[in-house]
């Protein structure tokens, strides 16, 4: 099976809450959406999203690569072709990311057939608010059938400590939580 198209679009998605975290606040998130068509008209989606201030790379740059090098050497290769010829040399992991989401999605189609689902279950993501606010965003999480948080601490210890304690005396072992520093506790 092969690719006979692939494009692109990018888009900002205003973030209807923003989201702090010990570096920064981001209001809004930039990304590319893939779009790649097979030889039996098949689409499949891949998302390229580098964060700024995380990524090495920027939207730009993934964007330079994608009109300067890949949409020549992609269209009408198989999904192996591609995997052996073309990945290594991408050195952007958020364009990588979404390209090997298009392959691996074409490749388990092959290989598994599954149904698609209309539900899709994820964890969800809290950043550094204030309690009142977290607890509710929880338990609306927790309605909403989700069972992980991910919780971004890595600011003030002492604070982020008495919230996880809030969180598990309230929920119990309804949710487990998921810790994420970012790098900024010292383990000295």
């Amino acid at each position: 099976m092969k690719i006979v198209e692939l494009k692109y679009k990018q888009f900002t998605f205003p973030l209807k809450n923003q989201f702090h975290n010990s570096k920064q606040t981001i209001q809004s998130k930039d990304a590319i959406i893939l779009k790649a068509i097979n030889s039996n008209g098949e689409i499949y989606f891949g998302e390229v999203s580098p964060l700024f201030g995380f990524s090495k790379e920027t939207i730009l740059d993934c964007k330079d690569v994608l009109d300067n090098f890949i949409q020549d050497k992609i269209l009408l290769k198989n999904v192996s072709e591609i995997k052996t010829d073309l990945l290594s040399k991408i050195k952007l992991p958020s364009l990588l990311f979404g390209l090997e989401s298009i392959l691996f999605q074409m490749e388990n189609k092959q290989i598994f057939q599954f149904e698609k689902s209309r539900v899709i279950k994820n964890n969800a993501l809290i950043g550094i608010d204030n309690d009142v606010n977290n607890l509710e965003k929880i338990q609306h999480f927790i309605k909403s059938g989700f069972d992980t948080i991910k919780l971004k601490v890595g600011s003030d210890f002492a604070k982020e400590l008495n919230l996880i304690k809030l969180i598990k005396q309230r929920f119990g072992n309804a949710i487990k939580l998921r810790l994420d520093v970012n790098g900024n506790w010292n383990y000295a």
